[in-house]
């Protein structure tokens, strides 16, 4: 019986618990693209603010734009690095166990 659990663990975790990490991965990583709104500043980037075709509005429409998508950017990349560096850290938790026995018999 035994055997048969370690075996299904191994399975369970790698083919369904490692998936469901990627996904809320990339679940955080979209969720923060679209609330600072990164991209569509940097798709519109030539298009003047809010419709405001003066002089000014043509120079400092693409500047606020570019500032707000680069930012945005950068505020998701900030949040989300925690969830990314913890990959190798999931990857590699079920070996933990192994590890200590290994250690313990050294």
């Amino acid at each position: 019986f035994m055997k048969t659990y370690v075996v299904n663990f191994f399975i369970w975790w790698y083919a369904i618990k490692l998936f469901d990490y990627l996904y809320l991965v990339r679940f955080v990583f979209v969720w923060l693209m679209i609330r600072t709104r990164a991209l569509p500043m940097l798709k519109y980037i030539n298009k003047p603010l809010y419709g405001d075709e003066s002089f000014w509005g043509k120079i400092i429409g693409p500047i606020i734009r570019a500032v707000w998508g680069v930012g945005g950017f950068l505020i998701t990349i900030f949040f989300s690095l925690p969830f990314i560096i913890l990959v190798p850290v999931v990857i590699l938790l079920p070996l933990a166990p192994l590890l200590q026995v290994i250690i313990f018999l050294i």
